[in-house]
């Protein structure tokens, strides 16, 4: 059982409809940066931290002065910026690749109880990582027939066109292709 496009329409359509993962996919982004490029969940990590900058700059500058001034054995309290975007924010967590990851498969796993069109060839989802390259995470799909395809939507940010990989390929980084475009892997 490969991956039909009914089966990919259904995942998708699943995704879609979750309003949590709606919420954390879409992005203002995917209206300017084309979906075959997969660079649009990179481009607002990149922004997230760009916007941080100047308080991390200034964050480093105040404490190398309190450092510069302390008398010995007296230990200055480390000055901590606010940070638009921190890295250990849930916000943030859920706007990145393993939270999206990590929403559609809960999405799609409390849909496998209940769509006789998806258990029918799915036989489980869950977030997948890989290290080739920068670390990444997407969804992966294992079938019945124990084929398996990654669906990310952090590459696109799109709910409705996230990028399809066979998953040696996701993992390799080659051969992915936008749900739009998207006819069938065999």
């Amino acid at each position: 059982m490969a991956l039909s496009k009914a089966t990919a329409t259904q995942i998708v359509k699943t995704v879609k409809s979750d309003a949590n993962c709606v919420k954390n996919i879409s992005s203002v982004l995917a209206y300017f940066l084309p979906d075959d490029l997969g660079w649009t969940g990179g481009v607002r990590n990149f922004l997230m931290v760009f916007a941080d900058i100047p308080n991390y700059v200034i964050e480093d500058t105040v404490n190398a002065y309190r450092r510069s001034t302390a008398t010995k054995g007296n230990k200055a309290e480390r000055f901590v910026a606010a940070k638009n975007f921190p890295s250990n924010s849930p916000r943030v967590d859920k706007i990145i690749c393993t939270g999206i990851a990590e929403a559609t498969a809960a999405a799609l796993n409390r849909a496998l109880k209940t769509s006789k069109e998806l258990s029918s060839q799915i036989a489980s989802v869950r977030m997948e990582s890989r290290a080739t390259g920068i670390a990444h995470a997407g969804t992966l799909i294992e079938m019945l027939d124990g084929s398996s395809y990654v669906f990310d939507w952090h590459m696109t940010l799109a709910p409705e066109n996230p990028c399809i990989f066979k998953a040696q390929n996701w993992h390799n980084r080659i051969g992915g292709v936008t749900f739009i475009k998207f006819a069938r892997f065999d």
